[in-house]
């Protein structure tokens, strides 16, 4: 059995550890959430993954000071746990006391036994592991998801699993860079069929005010999606010049980082240039917080962001230029009734 030993902690030793361990460390944390997730499919259970790390991260450190190597979850011990119909951590403590009883008692006669009939097991153990339904639901609702299925299951063939699982992960993480840097930017208008101030997408029967663009983005503006954000702006600018005014329906902006609050600052002096002015509704706390943290706010202005959408679309409308106002045939805004319009009498 190994002895109890304190491992070497000098600064030496941990210096030259620290970025095997991490690598080490991360391999072996997203091969055990992988595995419990995959169980926990199965099995119904709730899948806590911080509670998951610190098991497997007591567990590494208990093992150090018996010899031990890094630890990680087994997909065949698991799958096996879970056949003979396991339900709680005890059964892994039962295993490892049913271990050192063979490796005490009968450890000689083990190396007799074939390899081949443990790969067996093992294969048999892996075979009932592998959710075909689930398999097959991936692949008819997601392109991406089925990438990363591909993409894994091939990478098991040529690498250790470890990795394998390690490259699943980084492009997953490909993947959802690529669908959060292209957050969905959408034109709205009011909807004619409703009386109140509900809001619908711009399509062709649909007039939309020519001095004021109403916009949606649903995503985050962080580093990442800027470009496309940005492009999308100047595209606005570029198509729609008369509409120089820009309210953001800012509800679906998940957060904003640095990089988005300077490019919202940038949109802001564009349209104050051009005479017109950059607008919010319902601007969500967190990224309301970080443009007052970061002075931002002082440049796009206090009395520019509301949460009603009444006060906004009001607010707005009496900073529009009702010259513009009086030949405008859209009349999209409740508030386009107190201004004379073509033809009538001012």
């Amino acid at each position: 059995l190994p002895p109890l030993s304190f491992p070497d902690a000098s600064a030496a030793t941990l210096q030259n550890l620290l970025p095997g361990a991490v690598a080490v460390a991360l391999v072996s944390l997203t091969q055990a959430l992988s595995i419990a997730h995959a169980i926990a499919l199965k099995s119904g259970q709730r899948l806590d993954n911080n509670q998951e790390f610190i098991a497997q991260g007591l567990a590494n450190v208990a093992a150090a000071f018996f010899s031990g190597f890094p630890t990680s979850a087994s997909a065949n011990r698991c799958g096996i746990n879970y056949d003979a119909g396991a339900k709680t951590p005890m059964s892994a403590i039962f295993s490892a006391l049913l271990l050192v009883l063979v490796l005490l008692a009968v450890a000689p006669l083990v190396a007799y036994l074939p390899i081949a009939v443990v790969a067996g097991l093992l294969f048999l153990v892996a075979w009932n592991l592998i959710d075909f339904r689930r398999i097959r639901k991936i692949l008819a609702t997601s392109r991406g998801e089925s990438a990363v299925l591909a993409v894994t299951f091939f990478a098991t063939l040529l690498l250790d699993l470890e990795f394998a699982i390690l490259v699943g992960v980084l492009v997953s993480l490909v993947l959802y860079l690529n669908r959060t840097s292209h957050p969905i930017l959408r034109s709205l208008v009011p909807d004619p069929r409703h009386t109140g101030r509900k809001m619908t997408e711009v399509e062709d029967s649909l007039l939309e005010c020519p001095q004021l663009k109403i916009l949606r983005i649903e995503g985050s503006i962080y580093f990442g999606a800027v470009g496309h954000v940005e492009r999308h702006l100047d595209t606005l600018r570029e198509h729609s010049p008369g509409q120089k005014h820009l309210l953001l329906m800012s509800k679906s902006i998940n957060f904003v980082d640095m990089a988005g609050a300077e490019l919202l600052v940038e949109e802001a002096r564009r349209r104050r240039a051009g005479g017109g002015q950059l607008y919010f509704y319902s601007l969500r706390k967190p990224a309301e917080e970080l443009l007052e943290r970061g002075g931002y706010m002082a440049e796009l202005g206090r009395e520019n962001v509301f949460r009603g959408k009444r006060e906004a679309i009001g607010g707005v409308f009496t900073r529009l230029d009702l010259s513009i106002c009086a030949t405008c045939r859209a009349r999209i805004f409740e508030e386009c009734a107190s201004v004379p319009g073509p033809g009538e009498a001012g």
